[in-house]
């Protein structure tokens, strides 16, 4: 658990211009654990690996290279890319221009980062406090399940409502006038 909770609060502050190596706490008792289990040393079975020279575990910290550690969001930050880019090829979406970031991995300037530069046109809303977001819902949901009926805006606004009265196409008695100075 203590390095999974190391590994959240890296994700949320390593950056793409990250440089140099990034410093993770590693639990004693996971040390002890894995040499107990394997017979050898996490320090030992790091020099077996093809990323020898780009980590080392010194004491109870493992120093990983910048670059080895931001590929590790590659694999996640294509397929998030990805799926939006599929979605937006579908007519109901097309035309969305703005993205509204909610969630843990929202806060990781690493997917931030691929969002804007796949979609560089596109306007991205990070909310405040994002990975409680989906959380704060969720109990929402839970204590009134119809609060959140639908995924998709009931209503929305427009600035046309219908198209000017032609009175060669359009009768009479469907004439509506909301405003409209224009020319009939």
């Amino acid at each position: 658990m203590d390095l999974l909770r190391e590994l959240e609060f890296k994700k949320r502050i390593i950056t793409p211009d990250t440089v140099g190596k990034i410093k993770v706490k590693m639990s004693v008792c996971l040390l002890i654990m894995y040499k107990k289990d394997s017979g050898k040393t996490i320090a030992d079975a790091i020099k077996e690996t093809p990323f020898k020279d780009k980590m080392i575990l010194d004491a109870d910290k493992l120093r990983i290279e910048a670059n080895l550690f931001k590929g590790l969001f590659k694999e996640y930050t294509d397929g998030v890319t990805g799926c939006v880019r599929e979605l937006l090829q579908k007519p109901e979406v097309k035309c969305v221009d703005t993205f509204l970031m909610v969630g843990g991995f929202s806060e990781s300037p690493m997917i931030q980062g691929a969002i804007k530069d796949a979609f560089p046109n596109a306007k991205i809303i990070i909310t405040a406090d994002a990975g409680l977001a989906v959380l704060k819902e969720a109990v929402v949901f839970g204590r009134e399940p119809m609060k959140i009926a639908s995924r998709i805006a009931k209503y929305t606004y427009g600035i046309n409502i219908s198209p000017p009265f032609d009175k060669t196409i359009h009768p009479q008695e469907k004439r509506v006038d909301v405003g409209w100075k224009g020319k009939m």
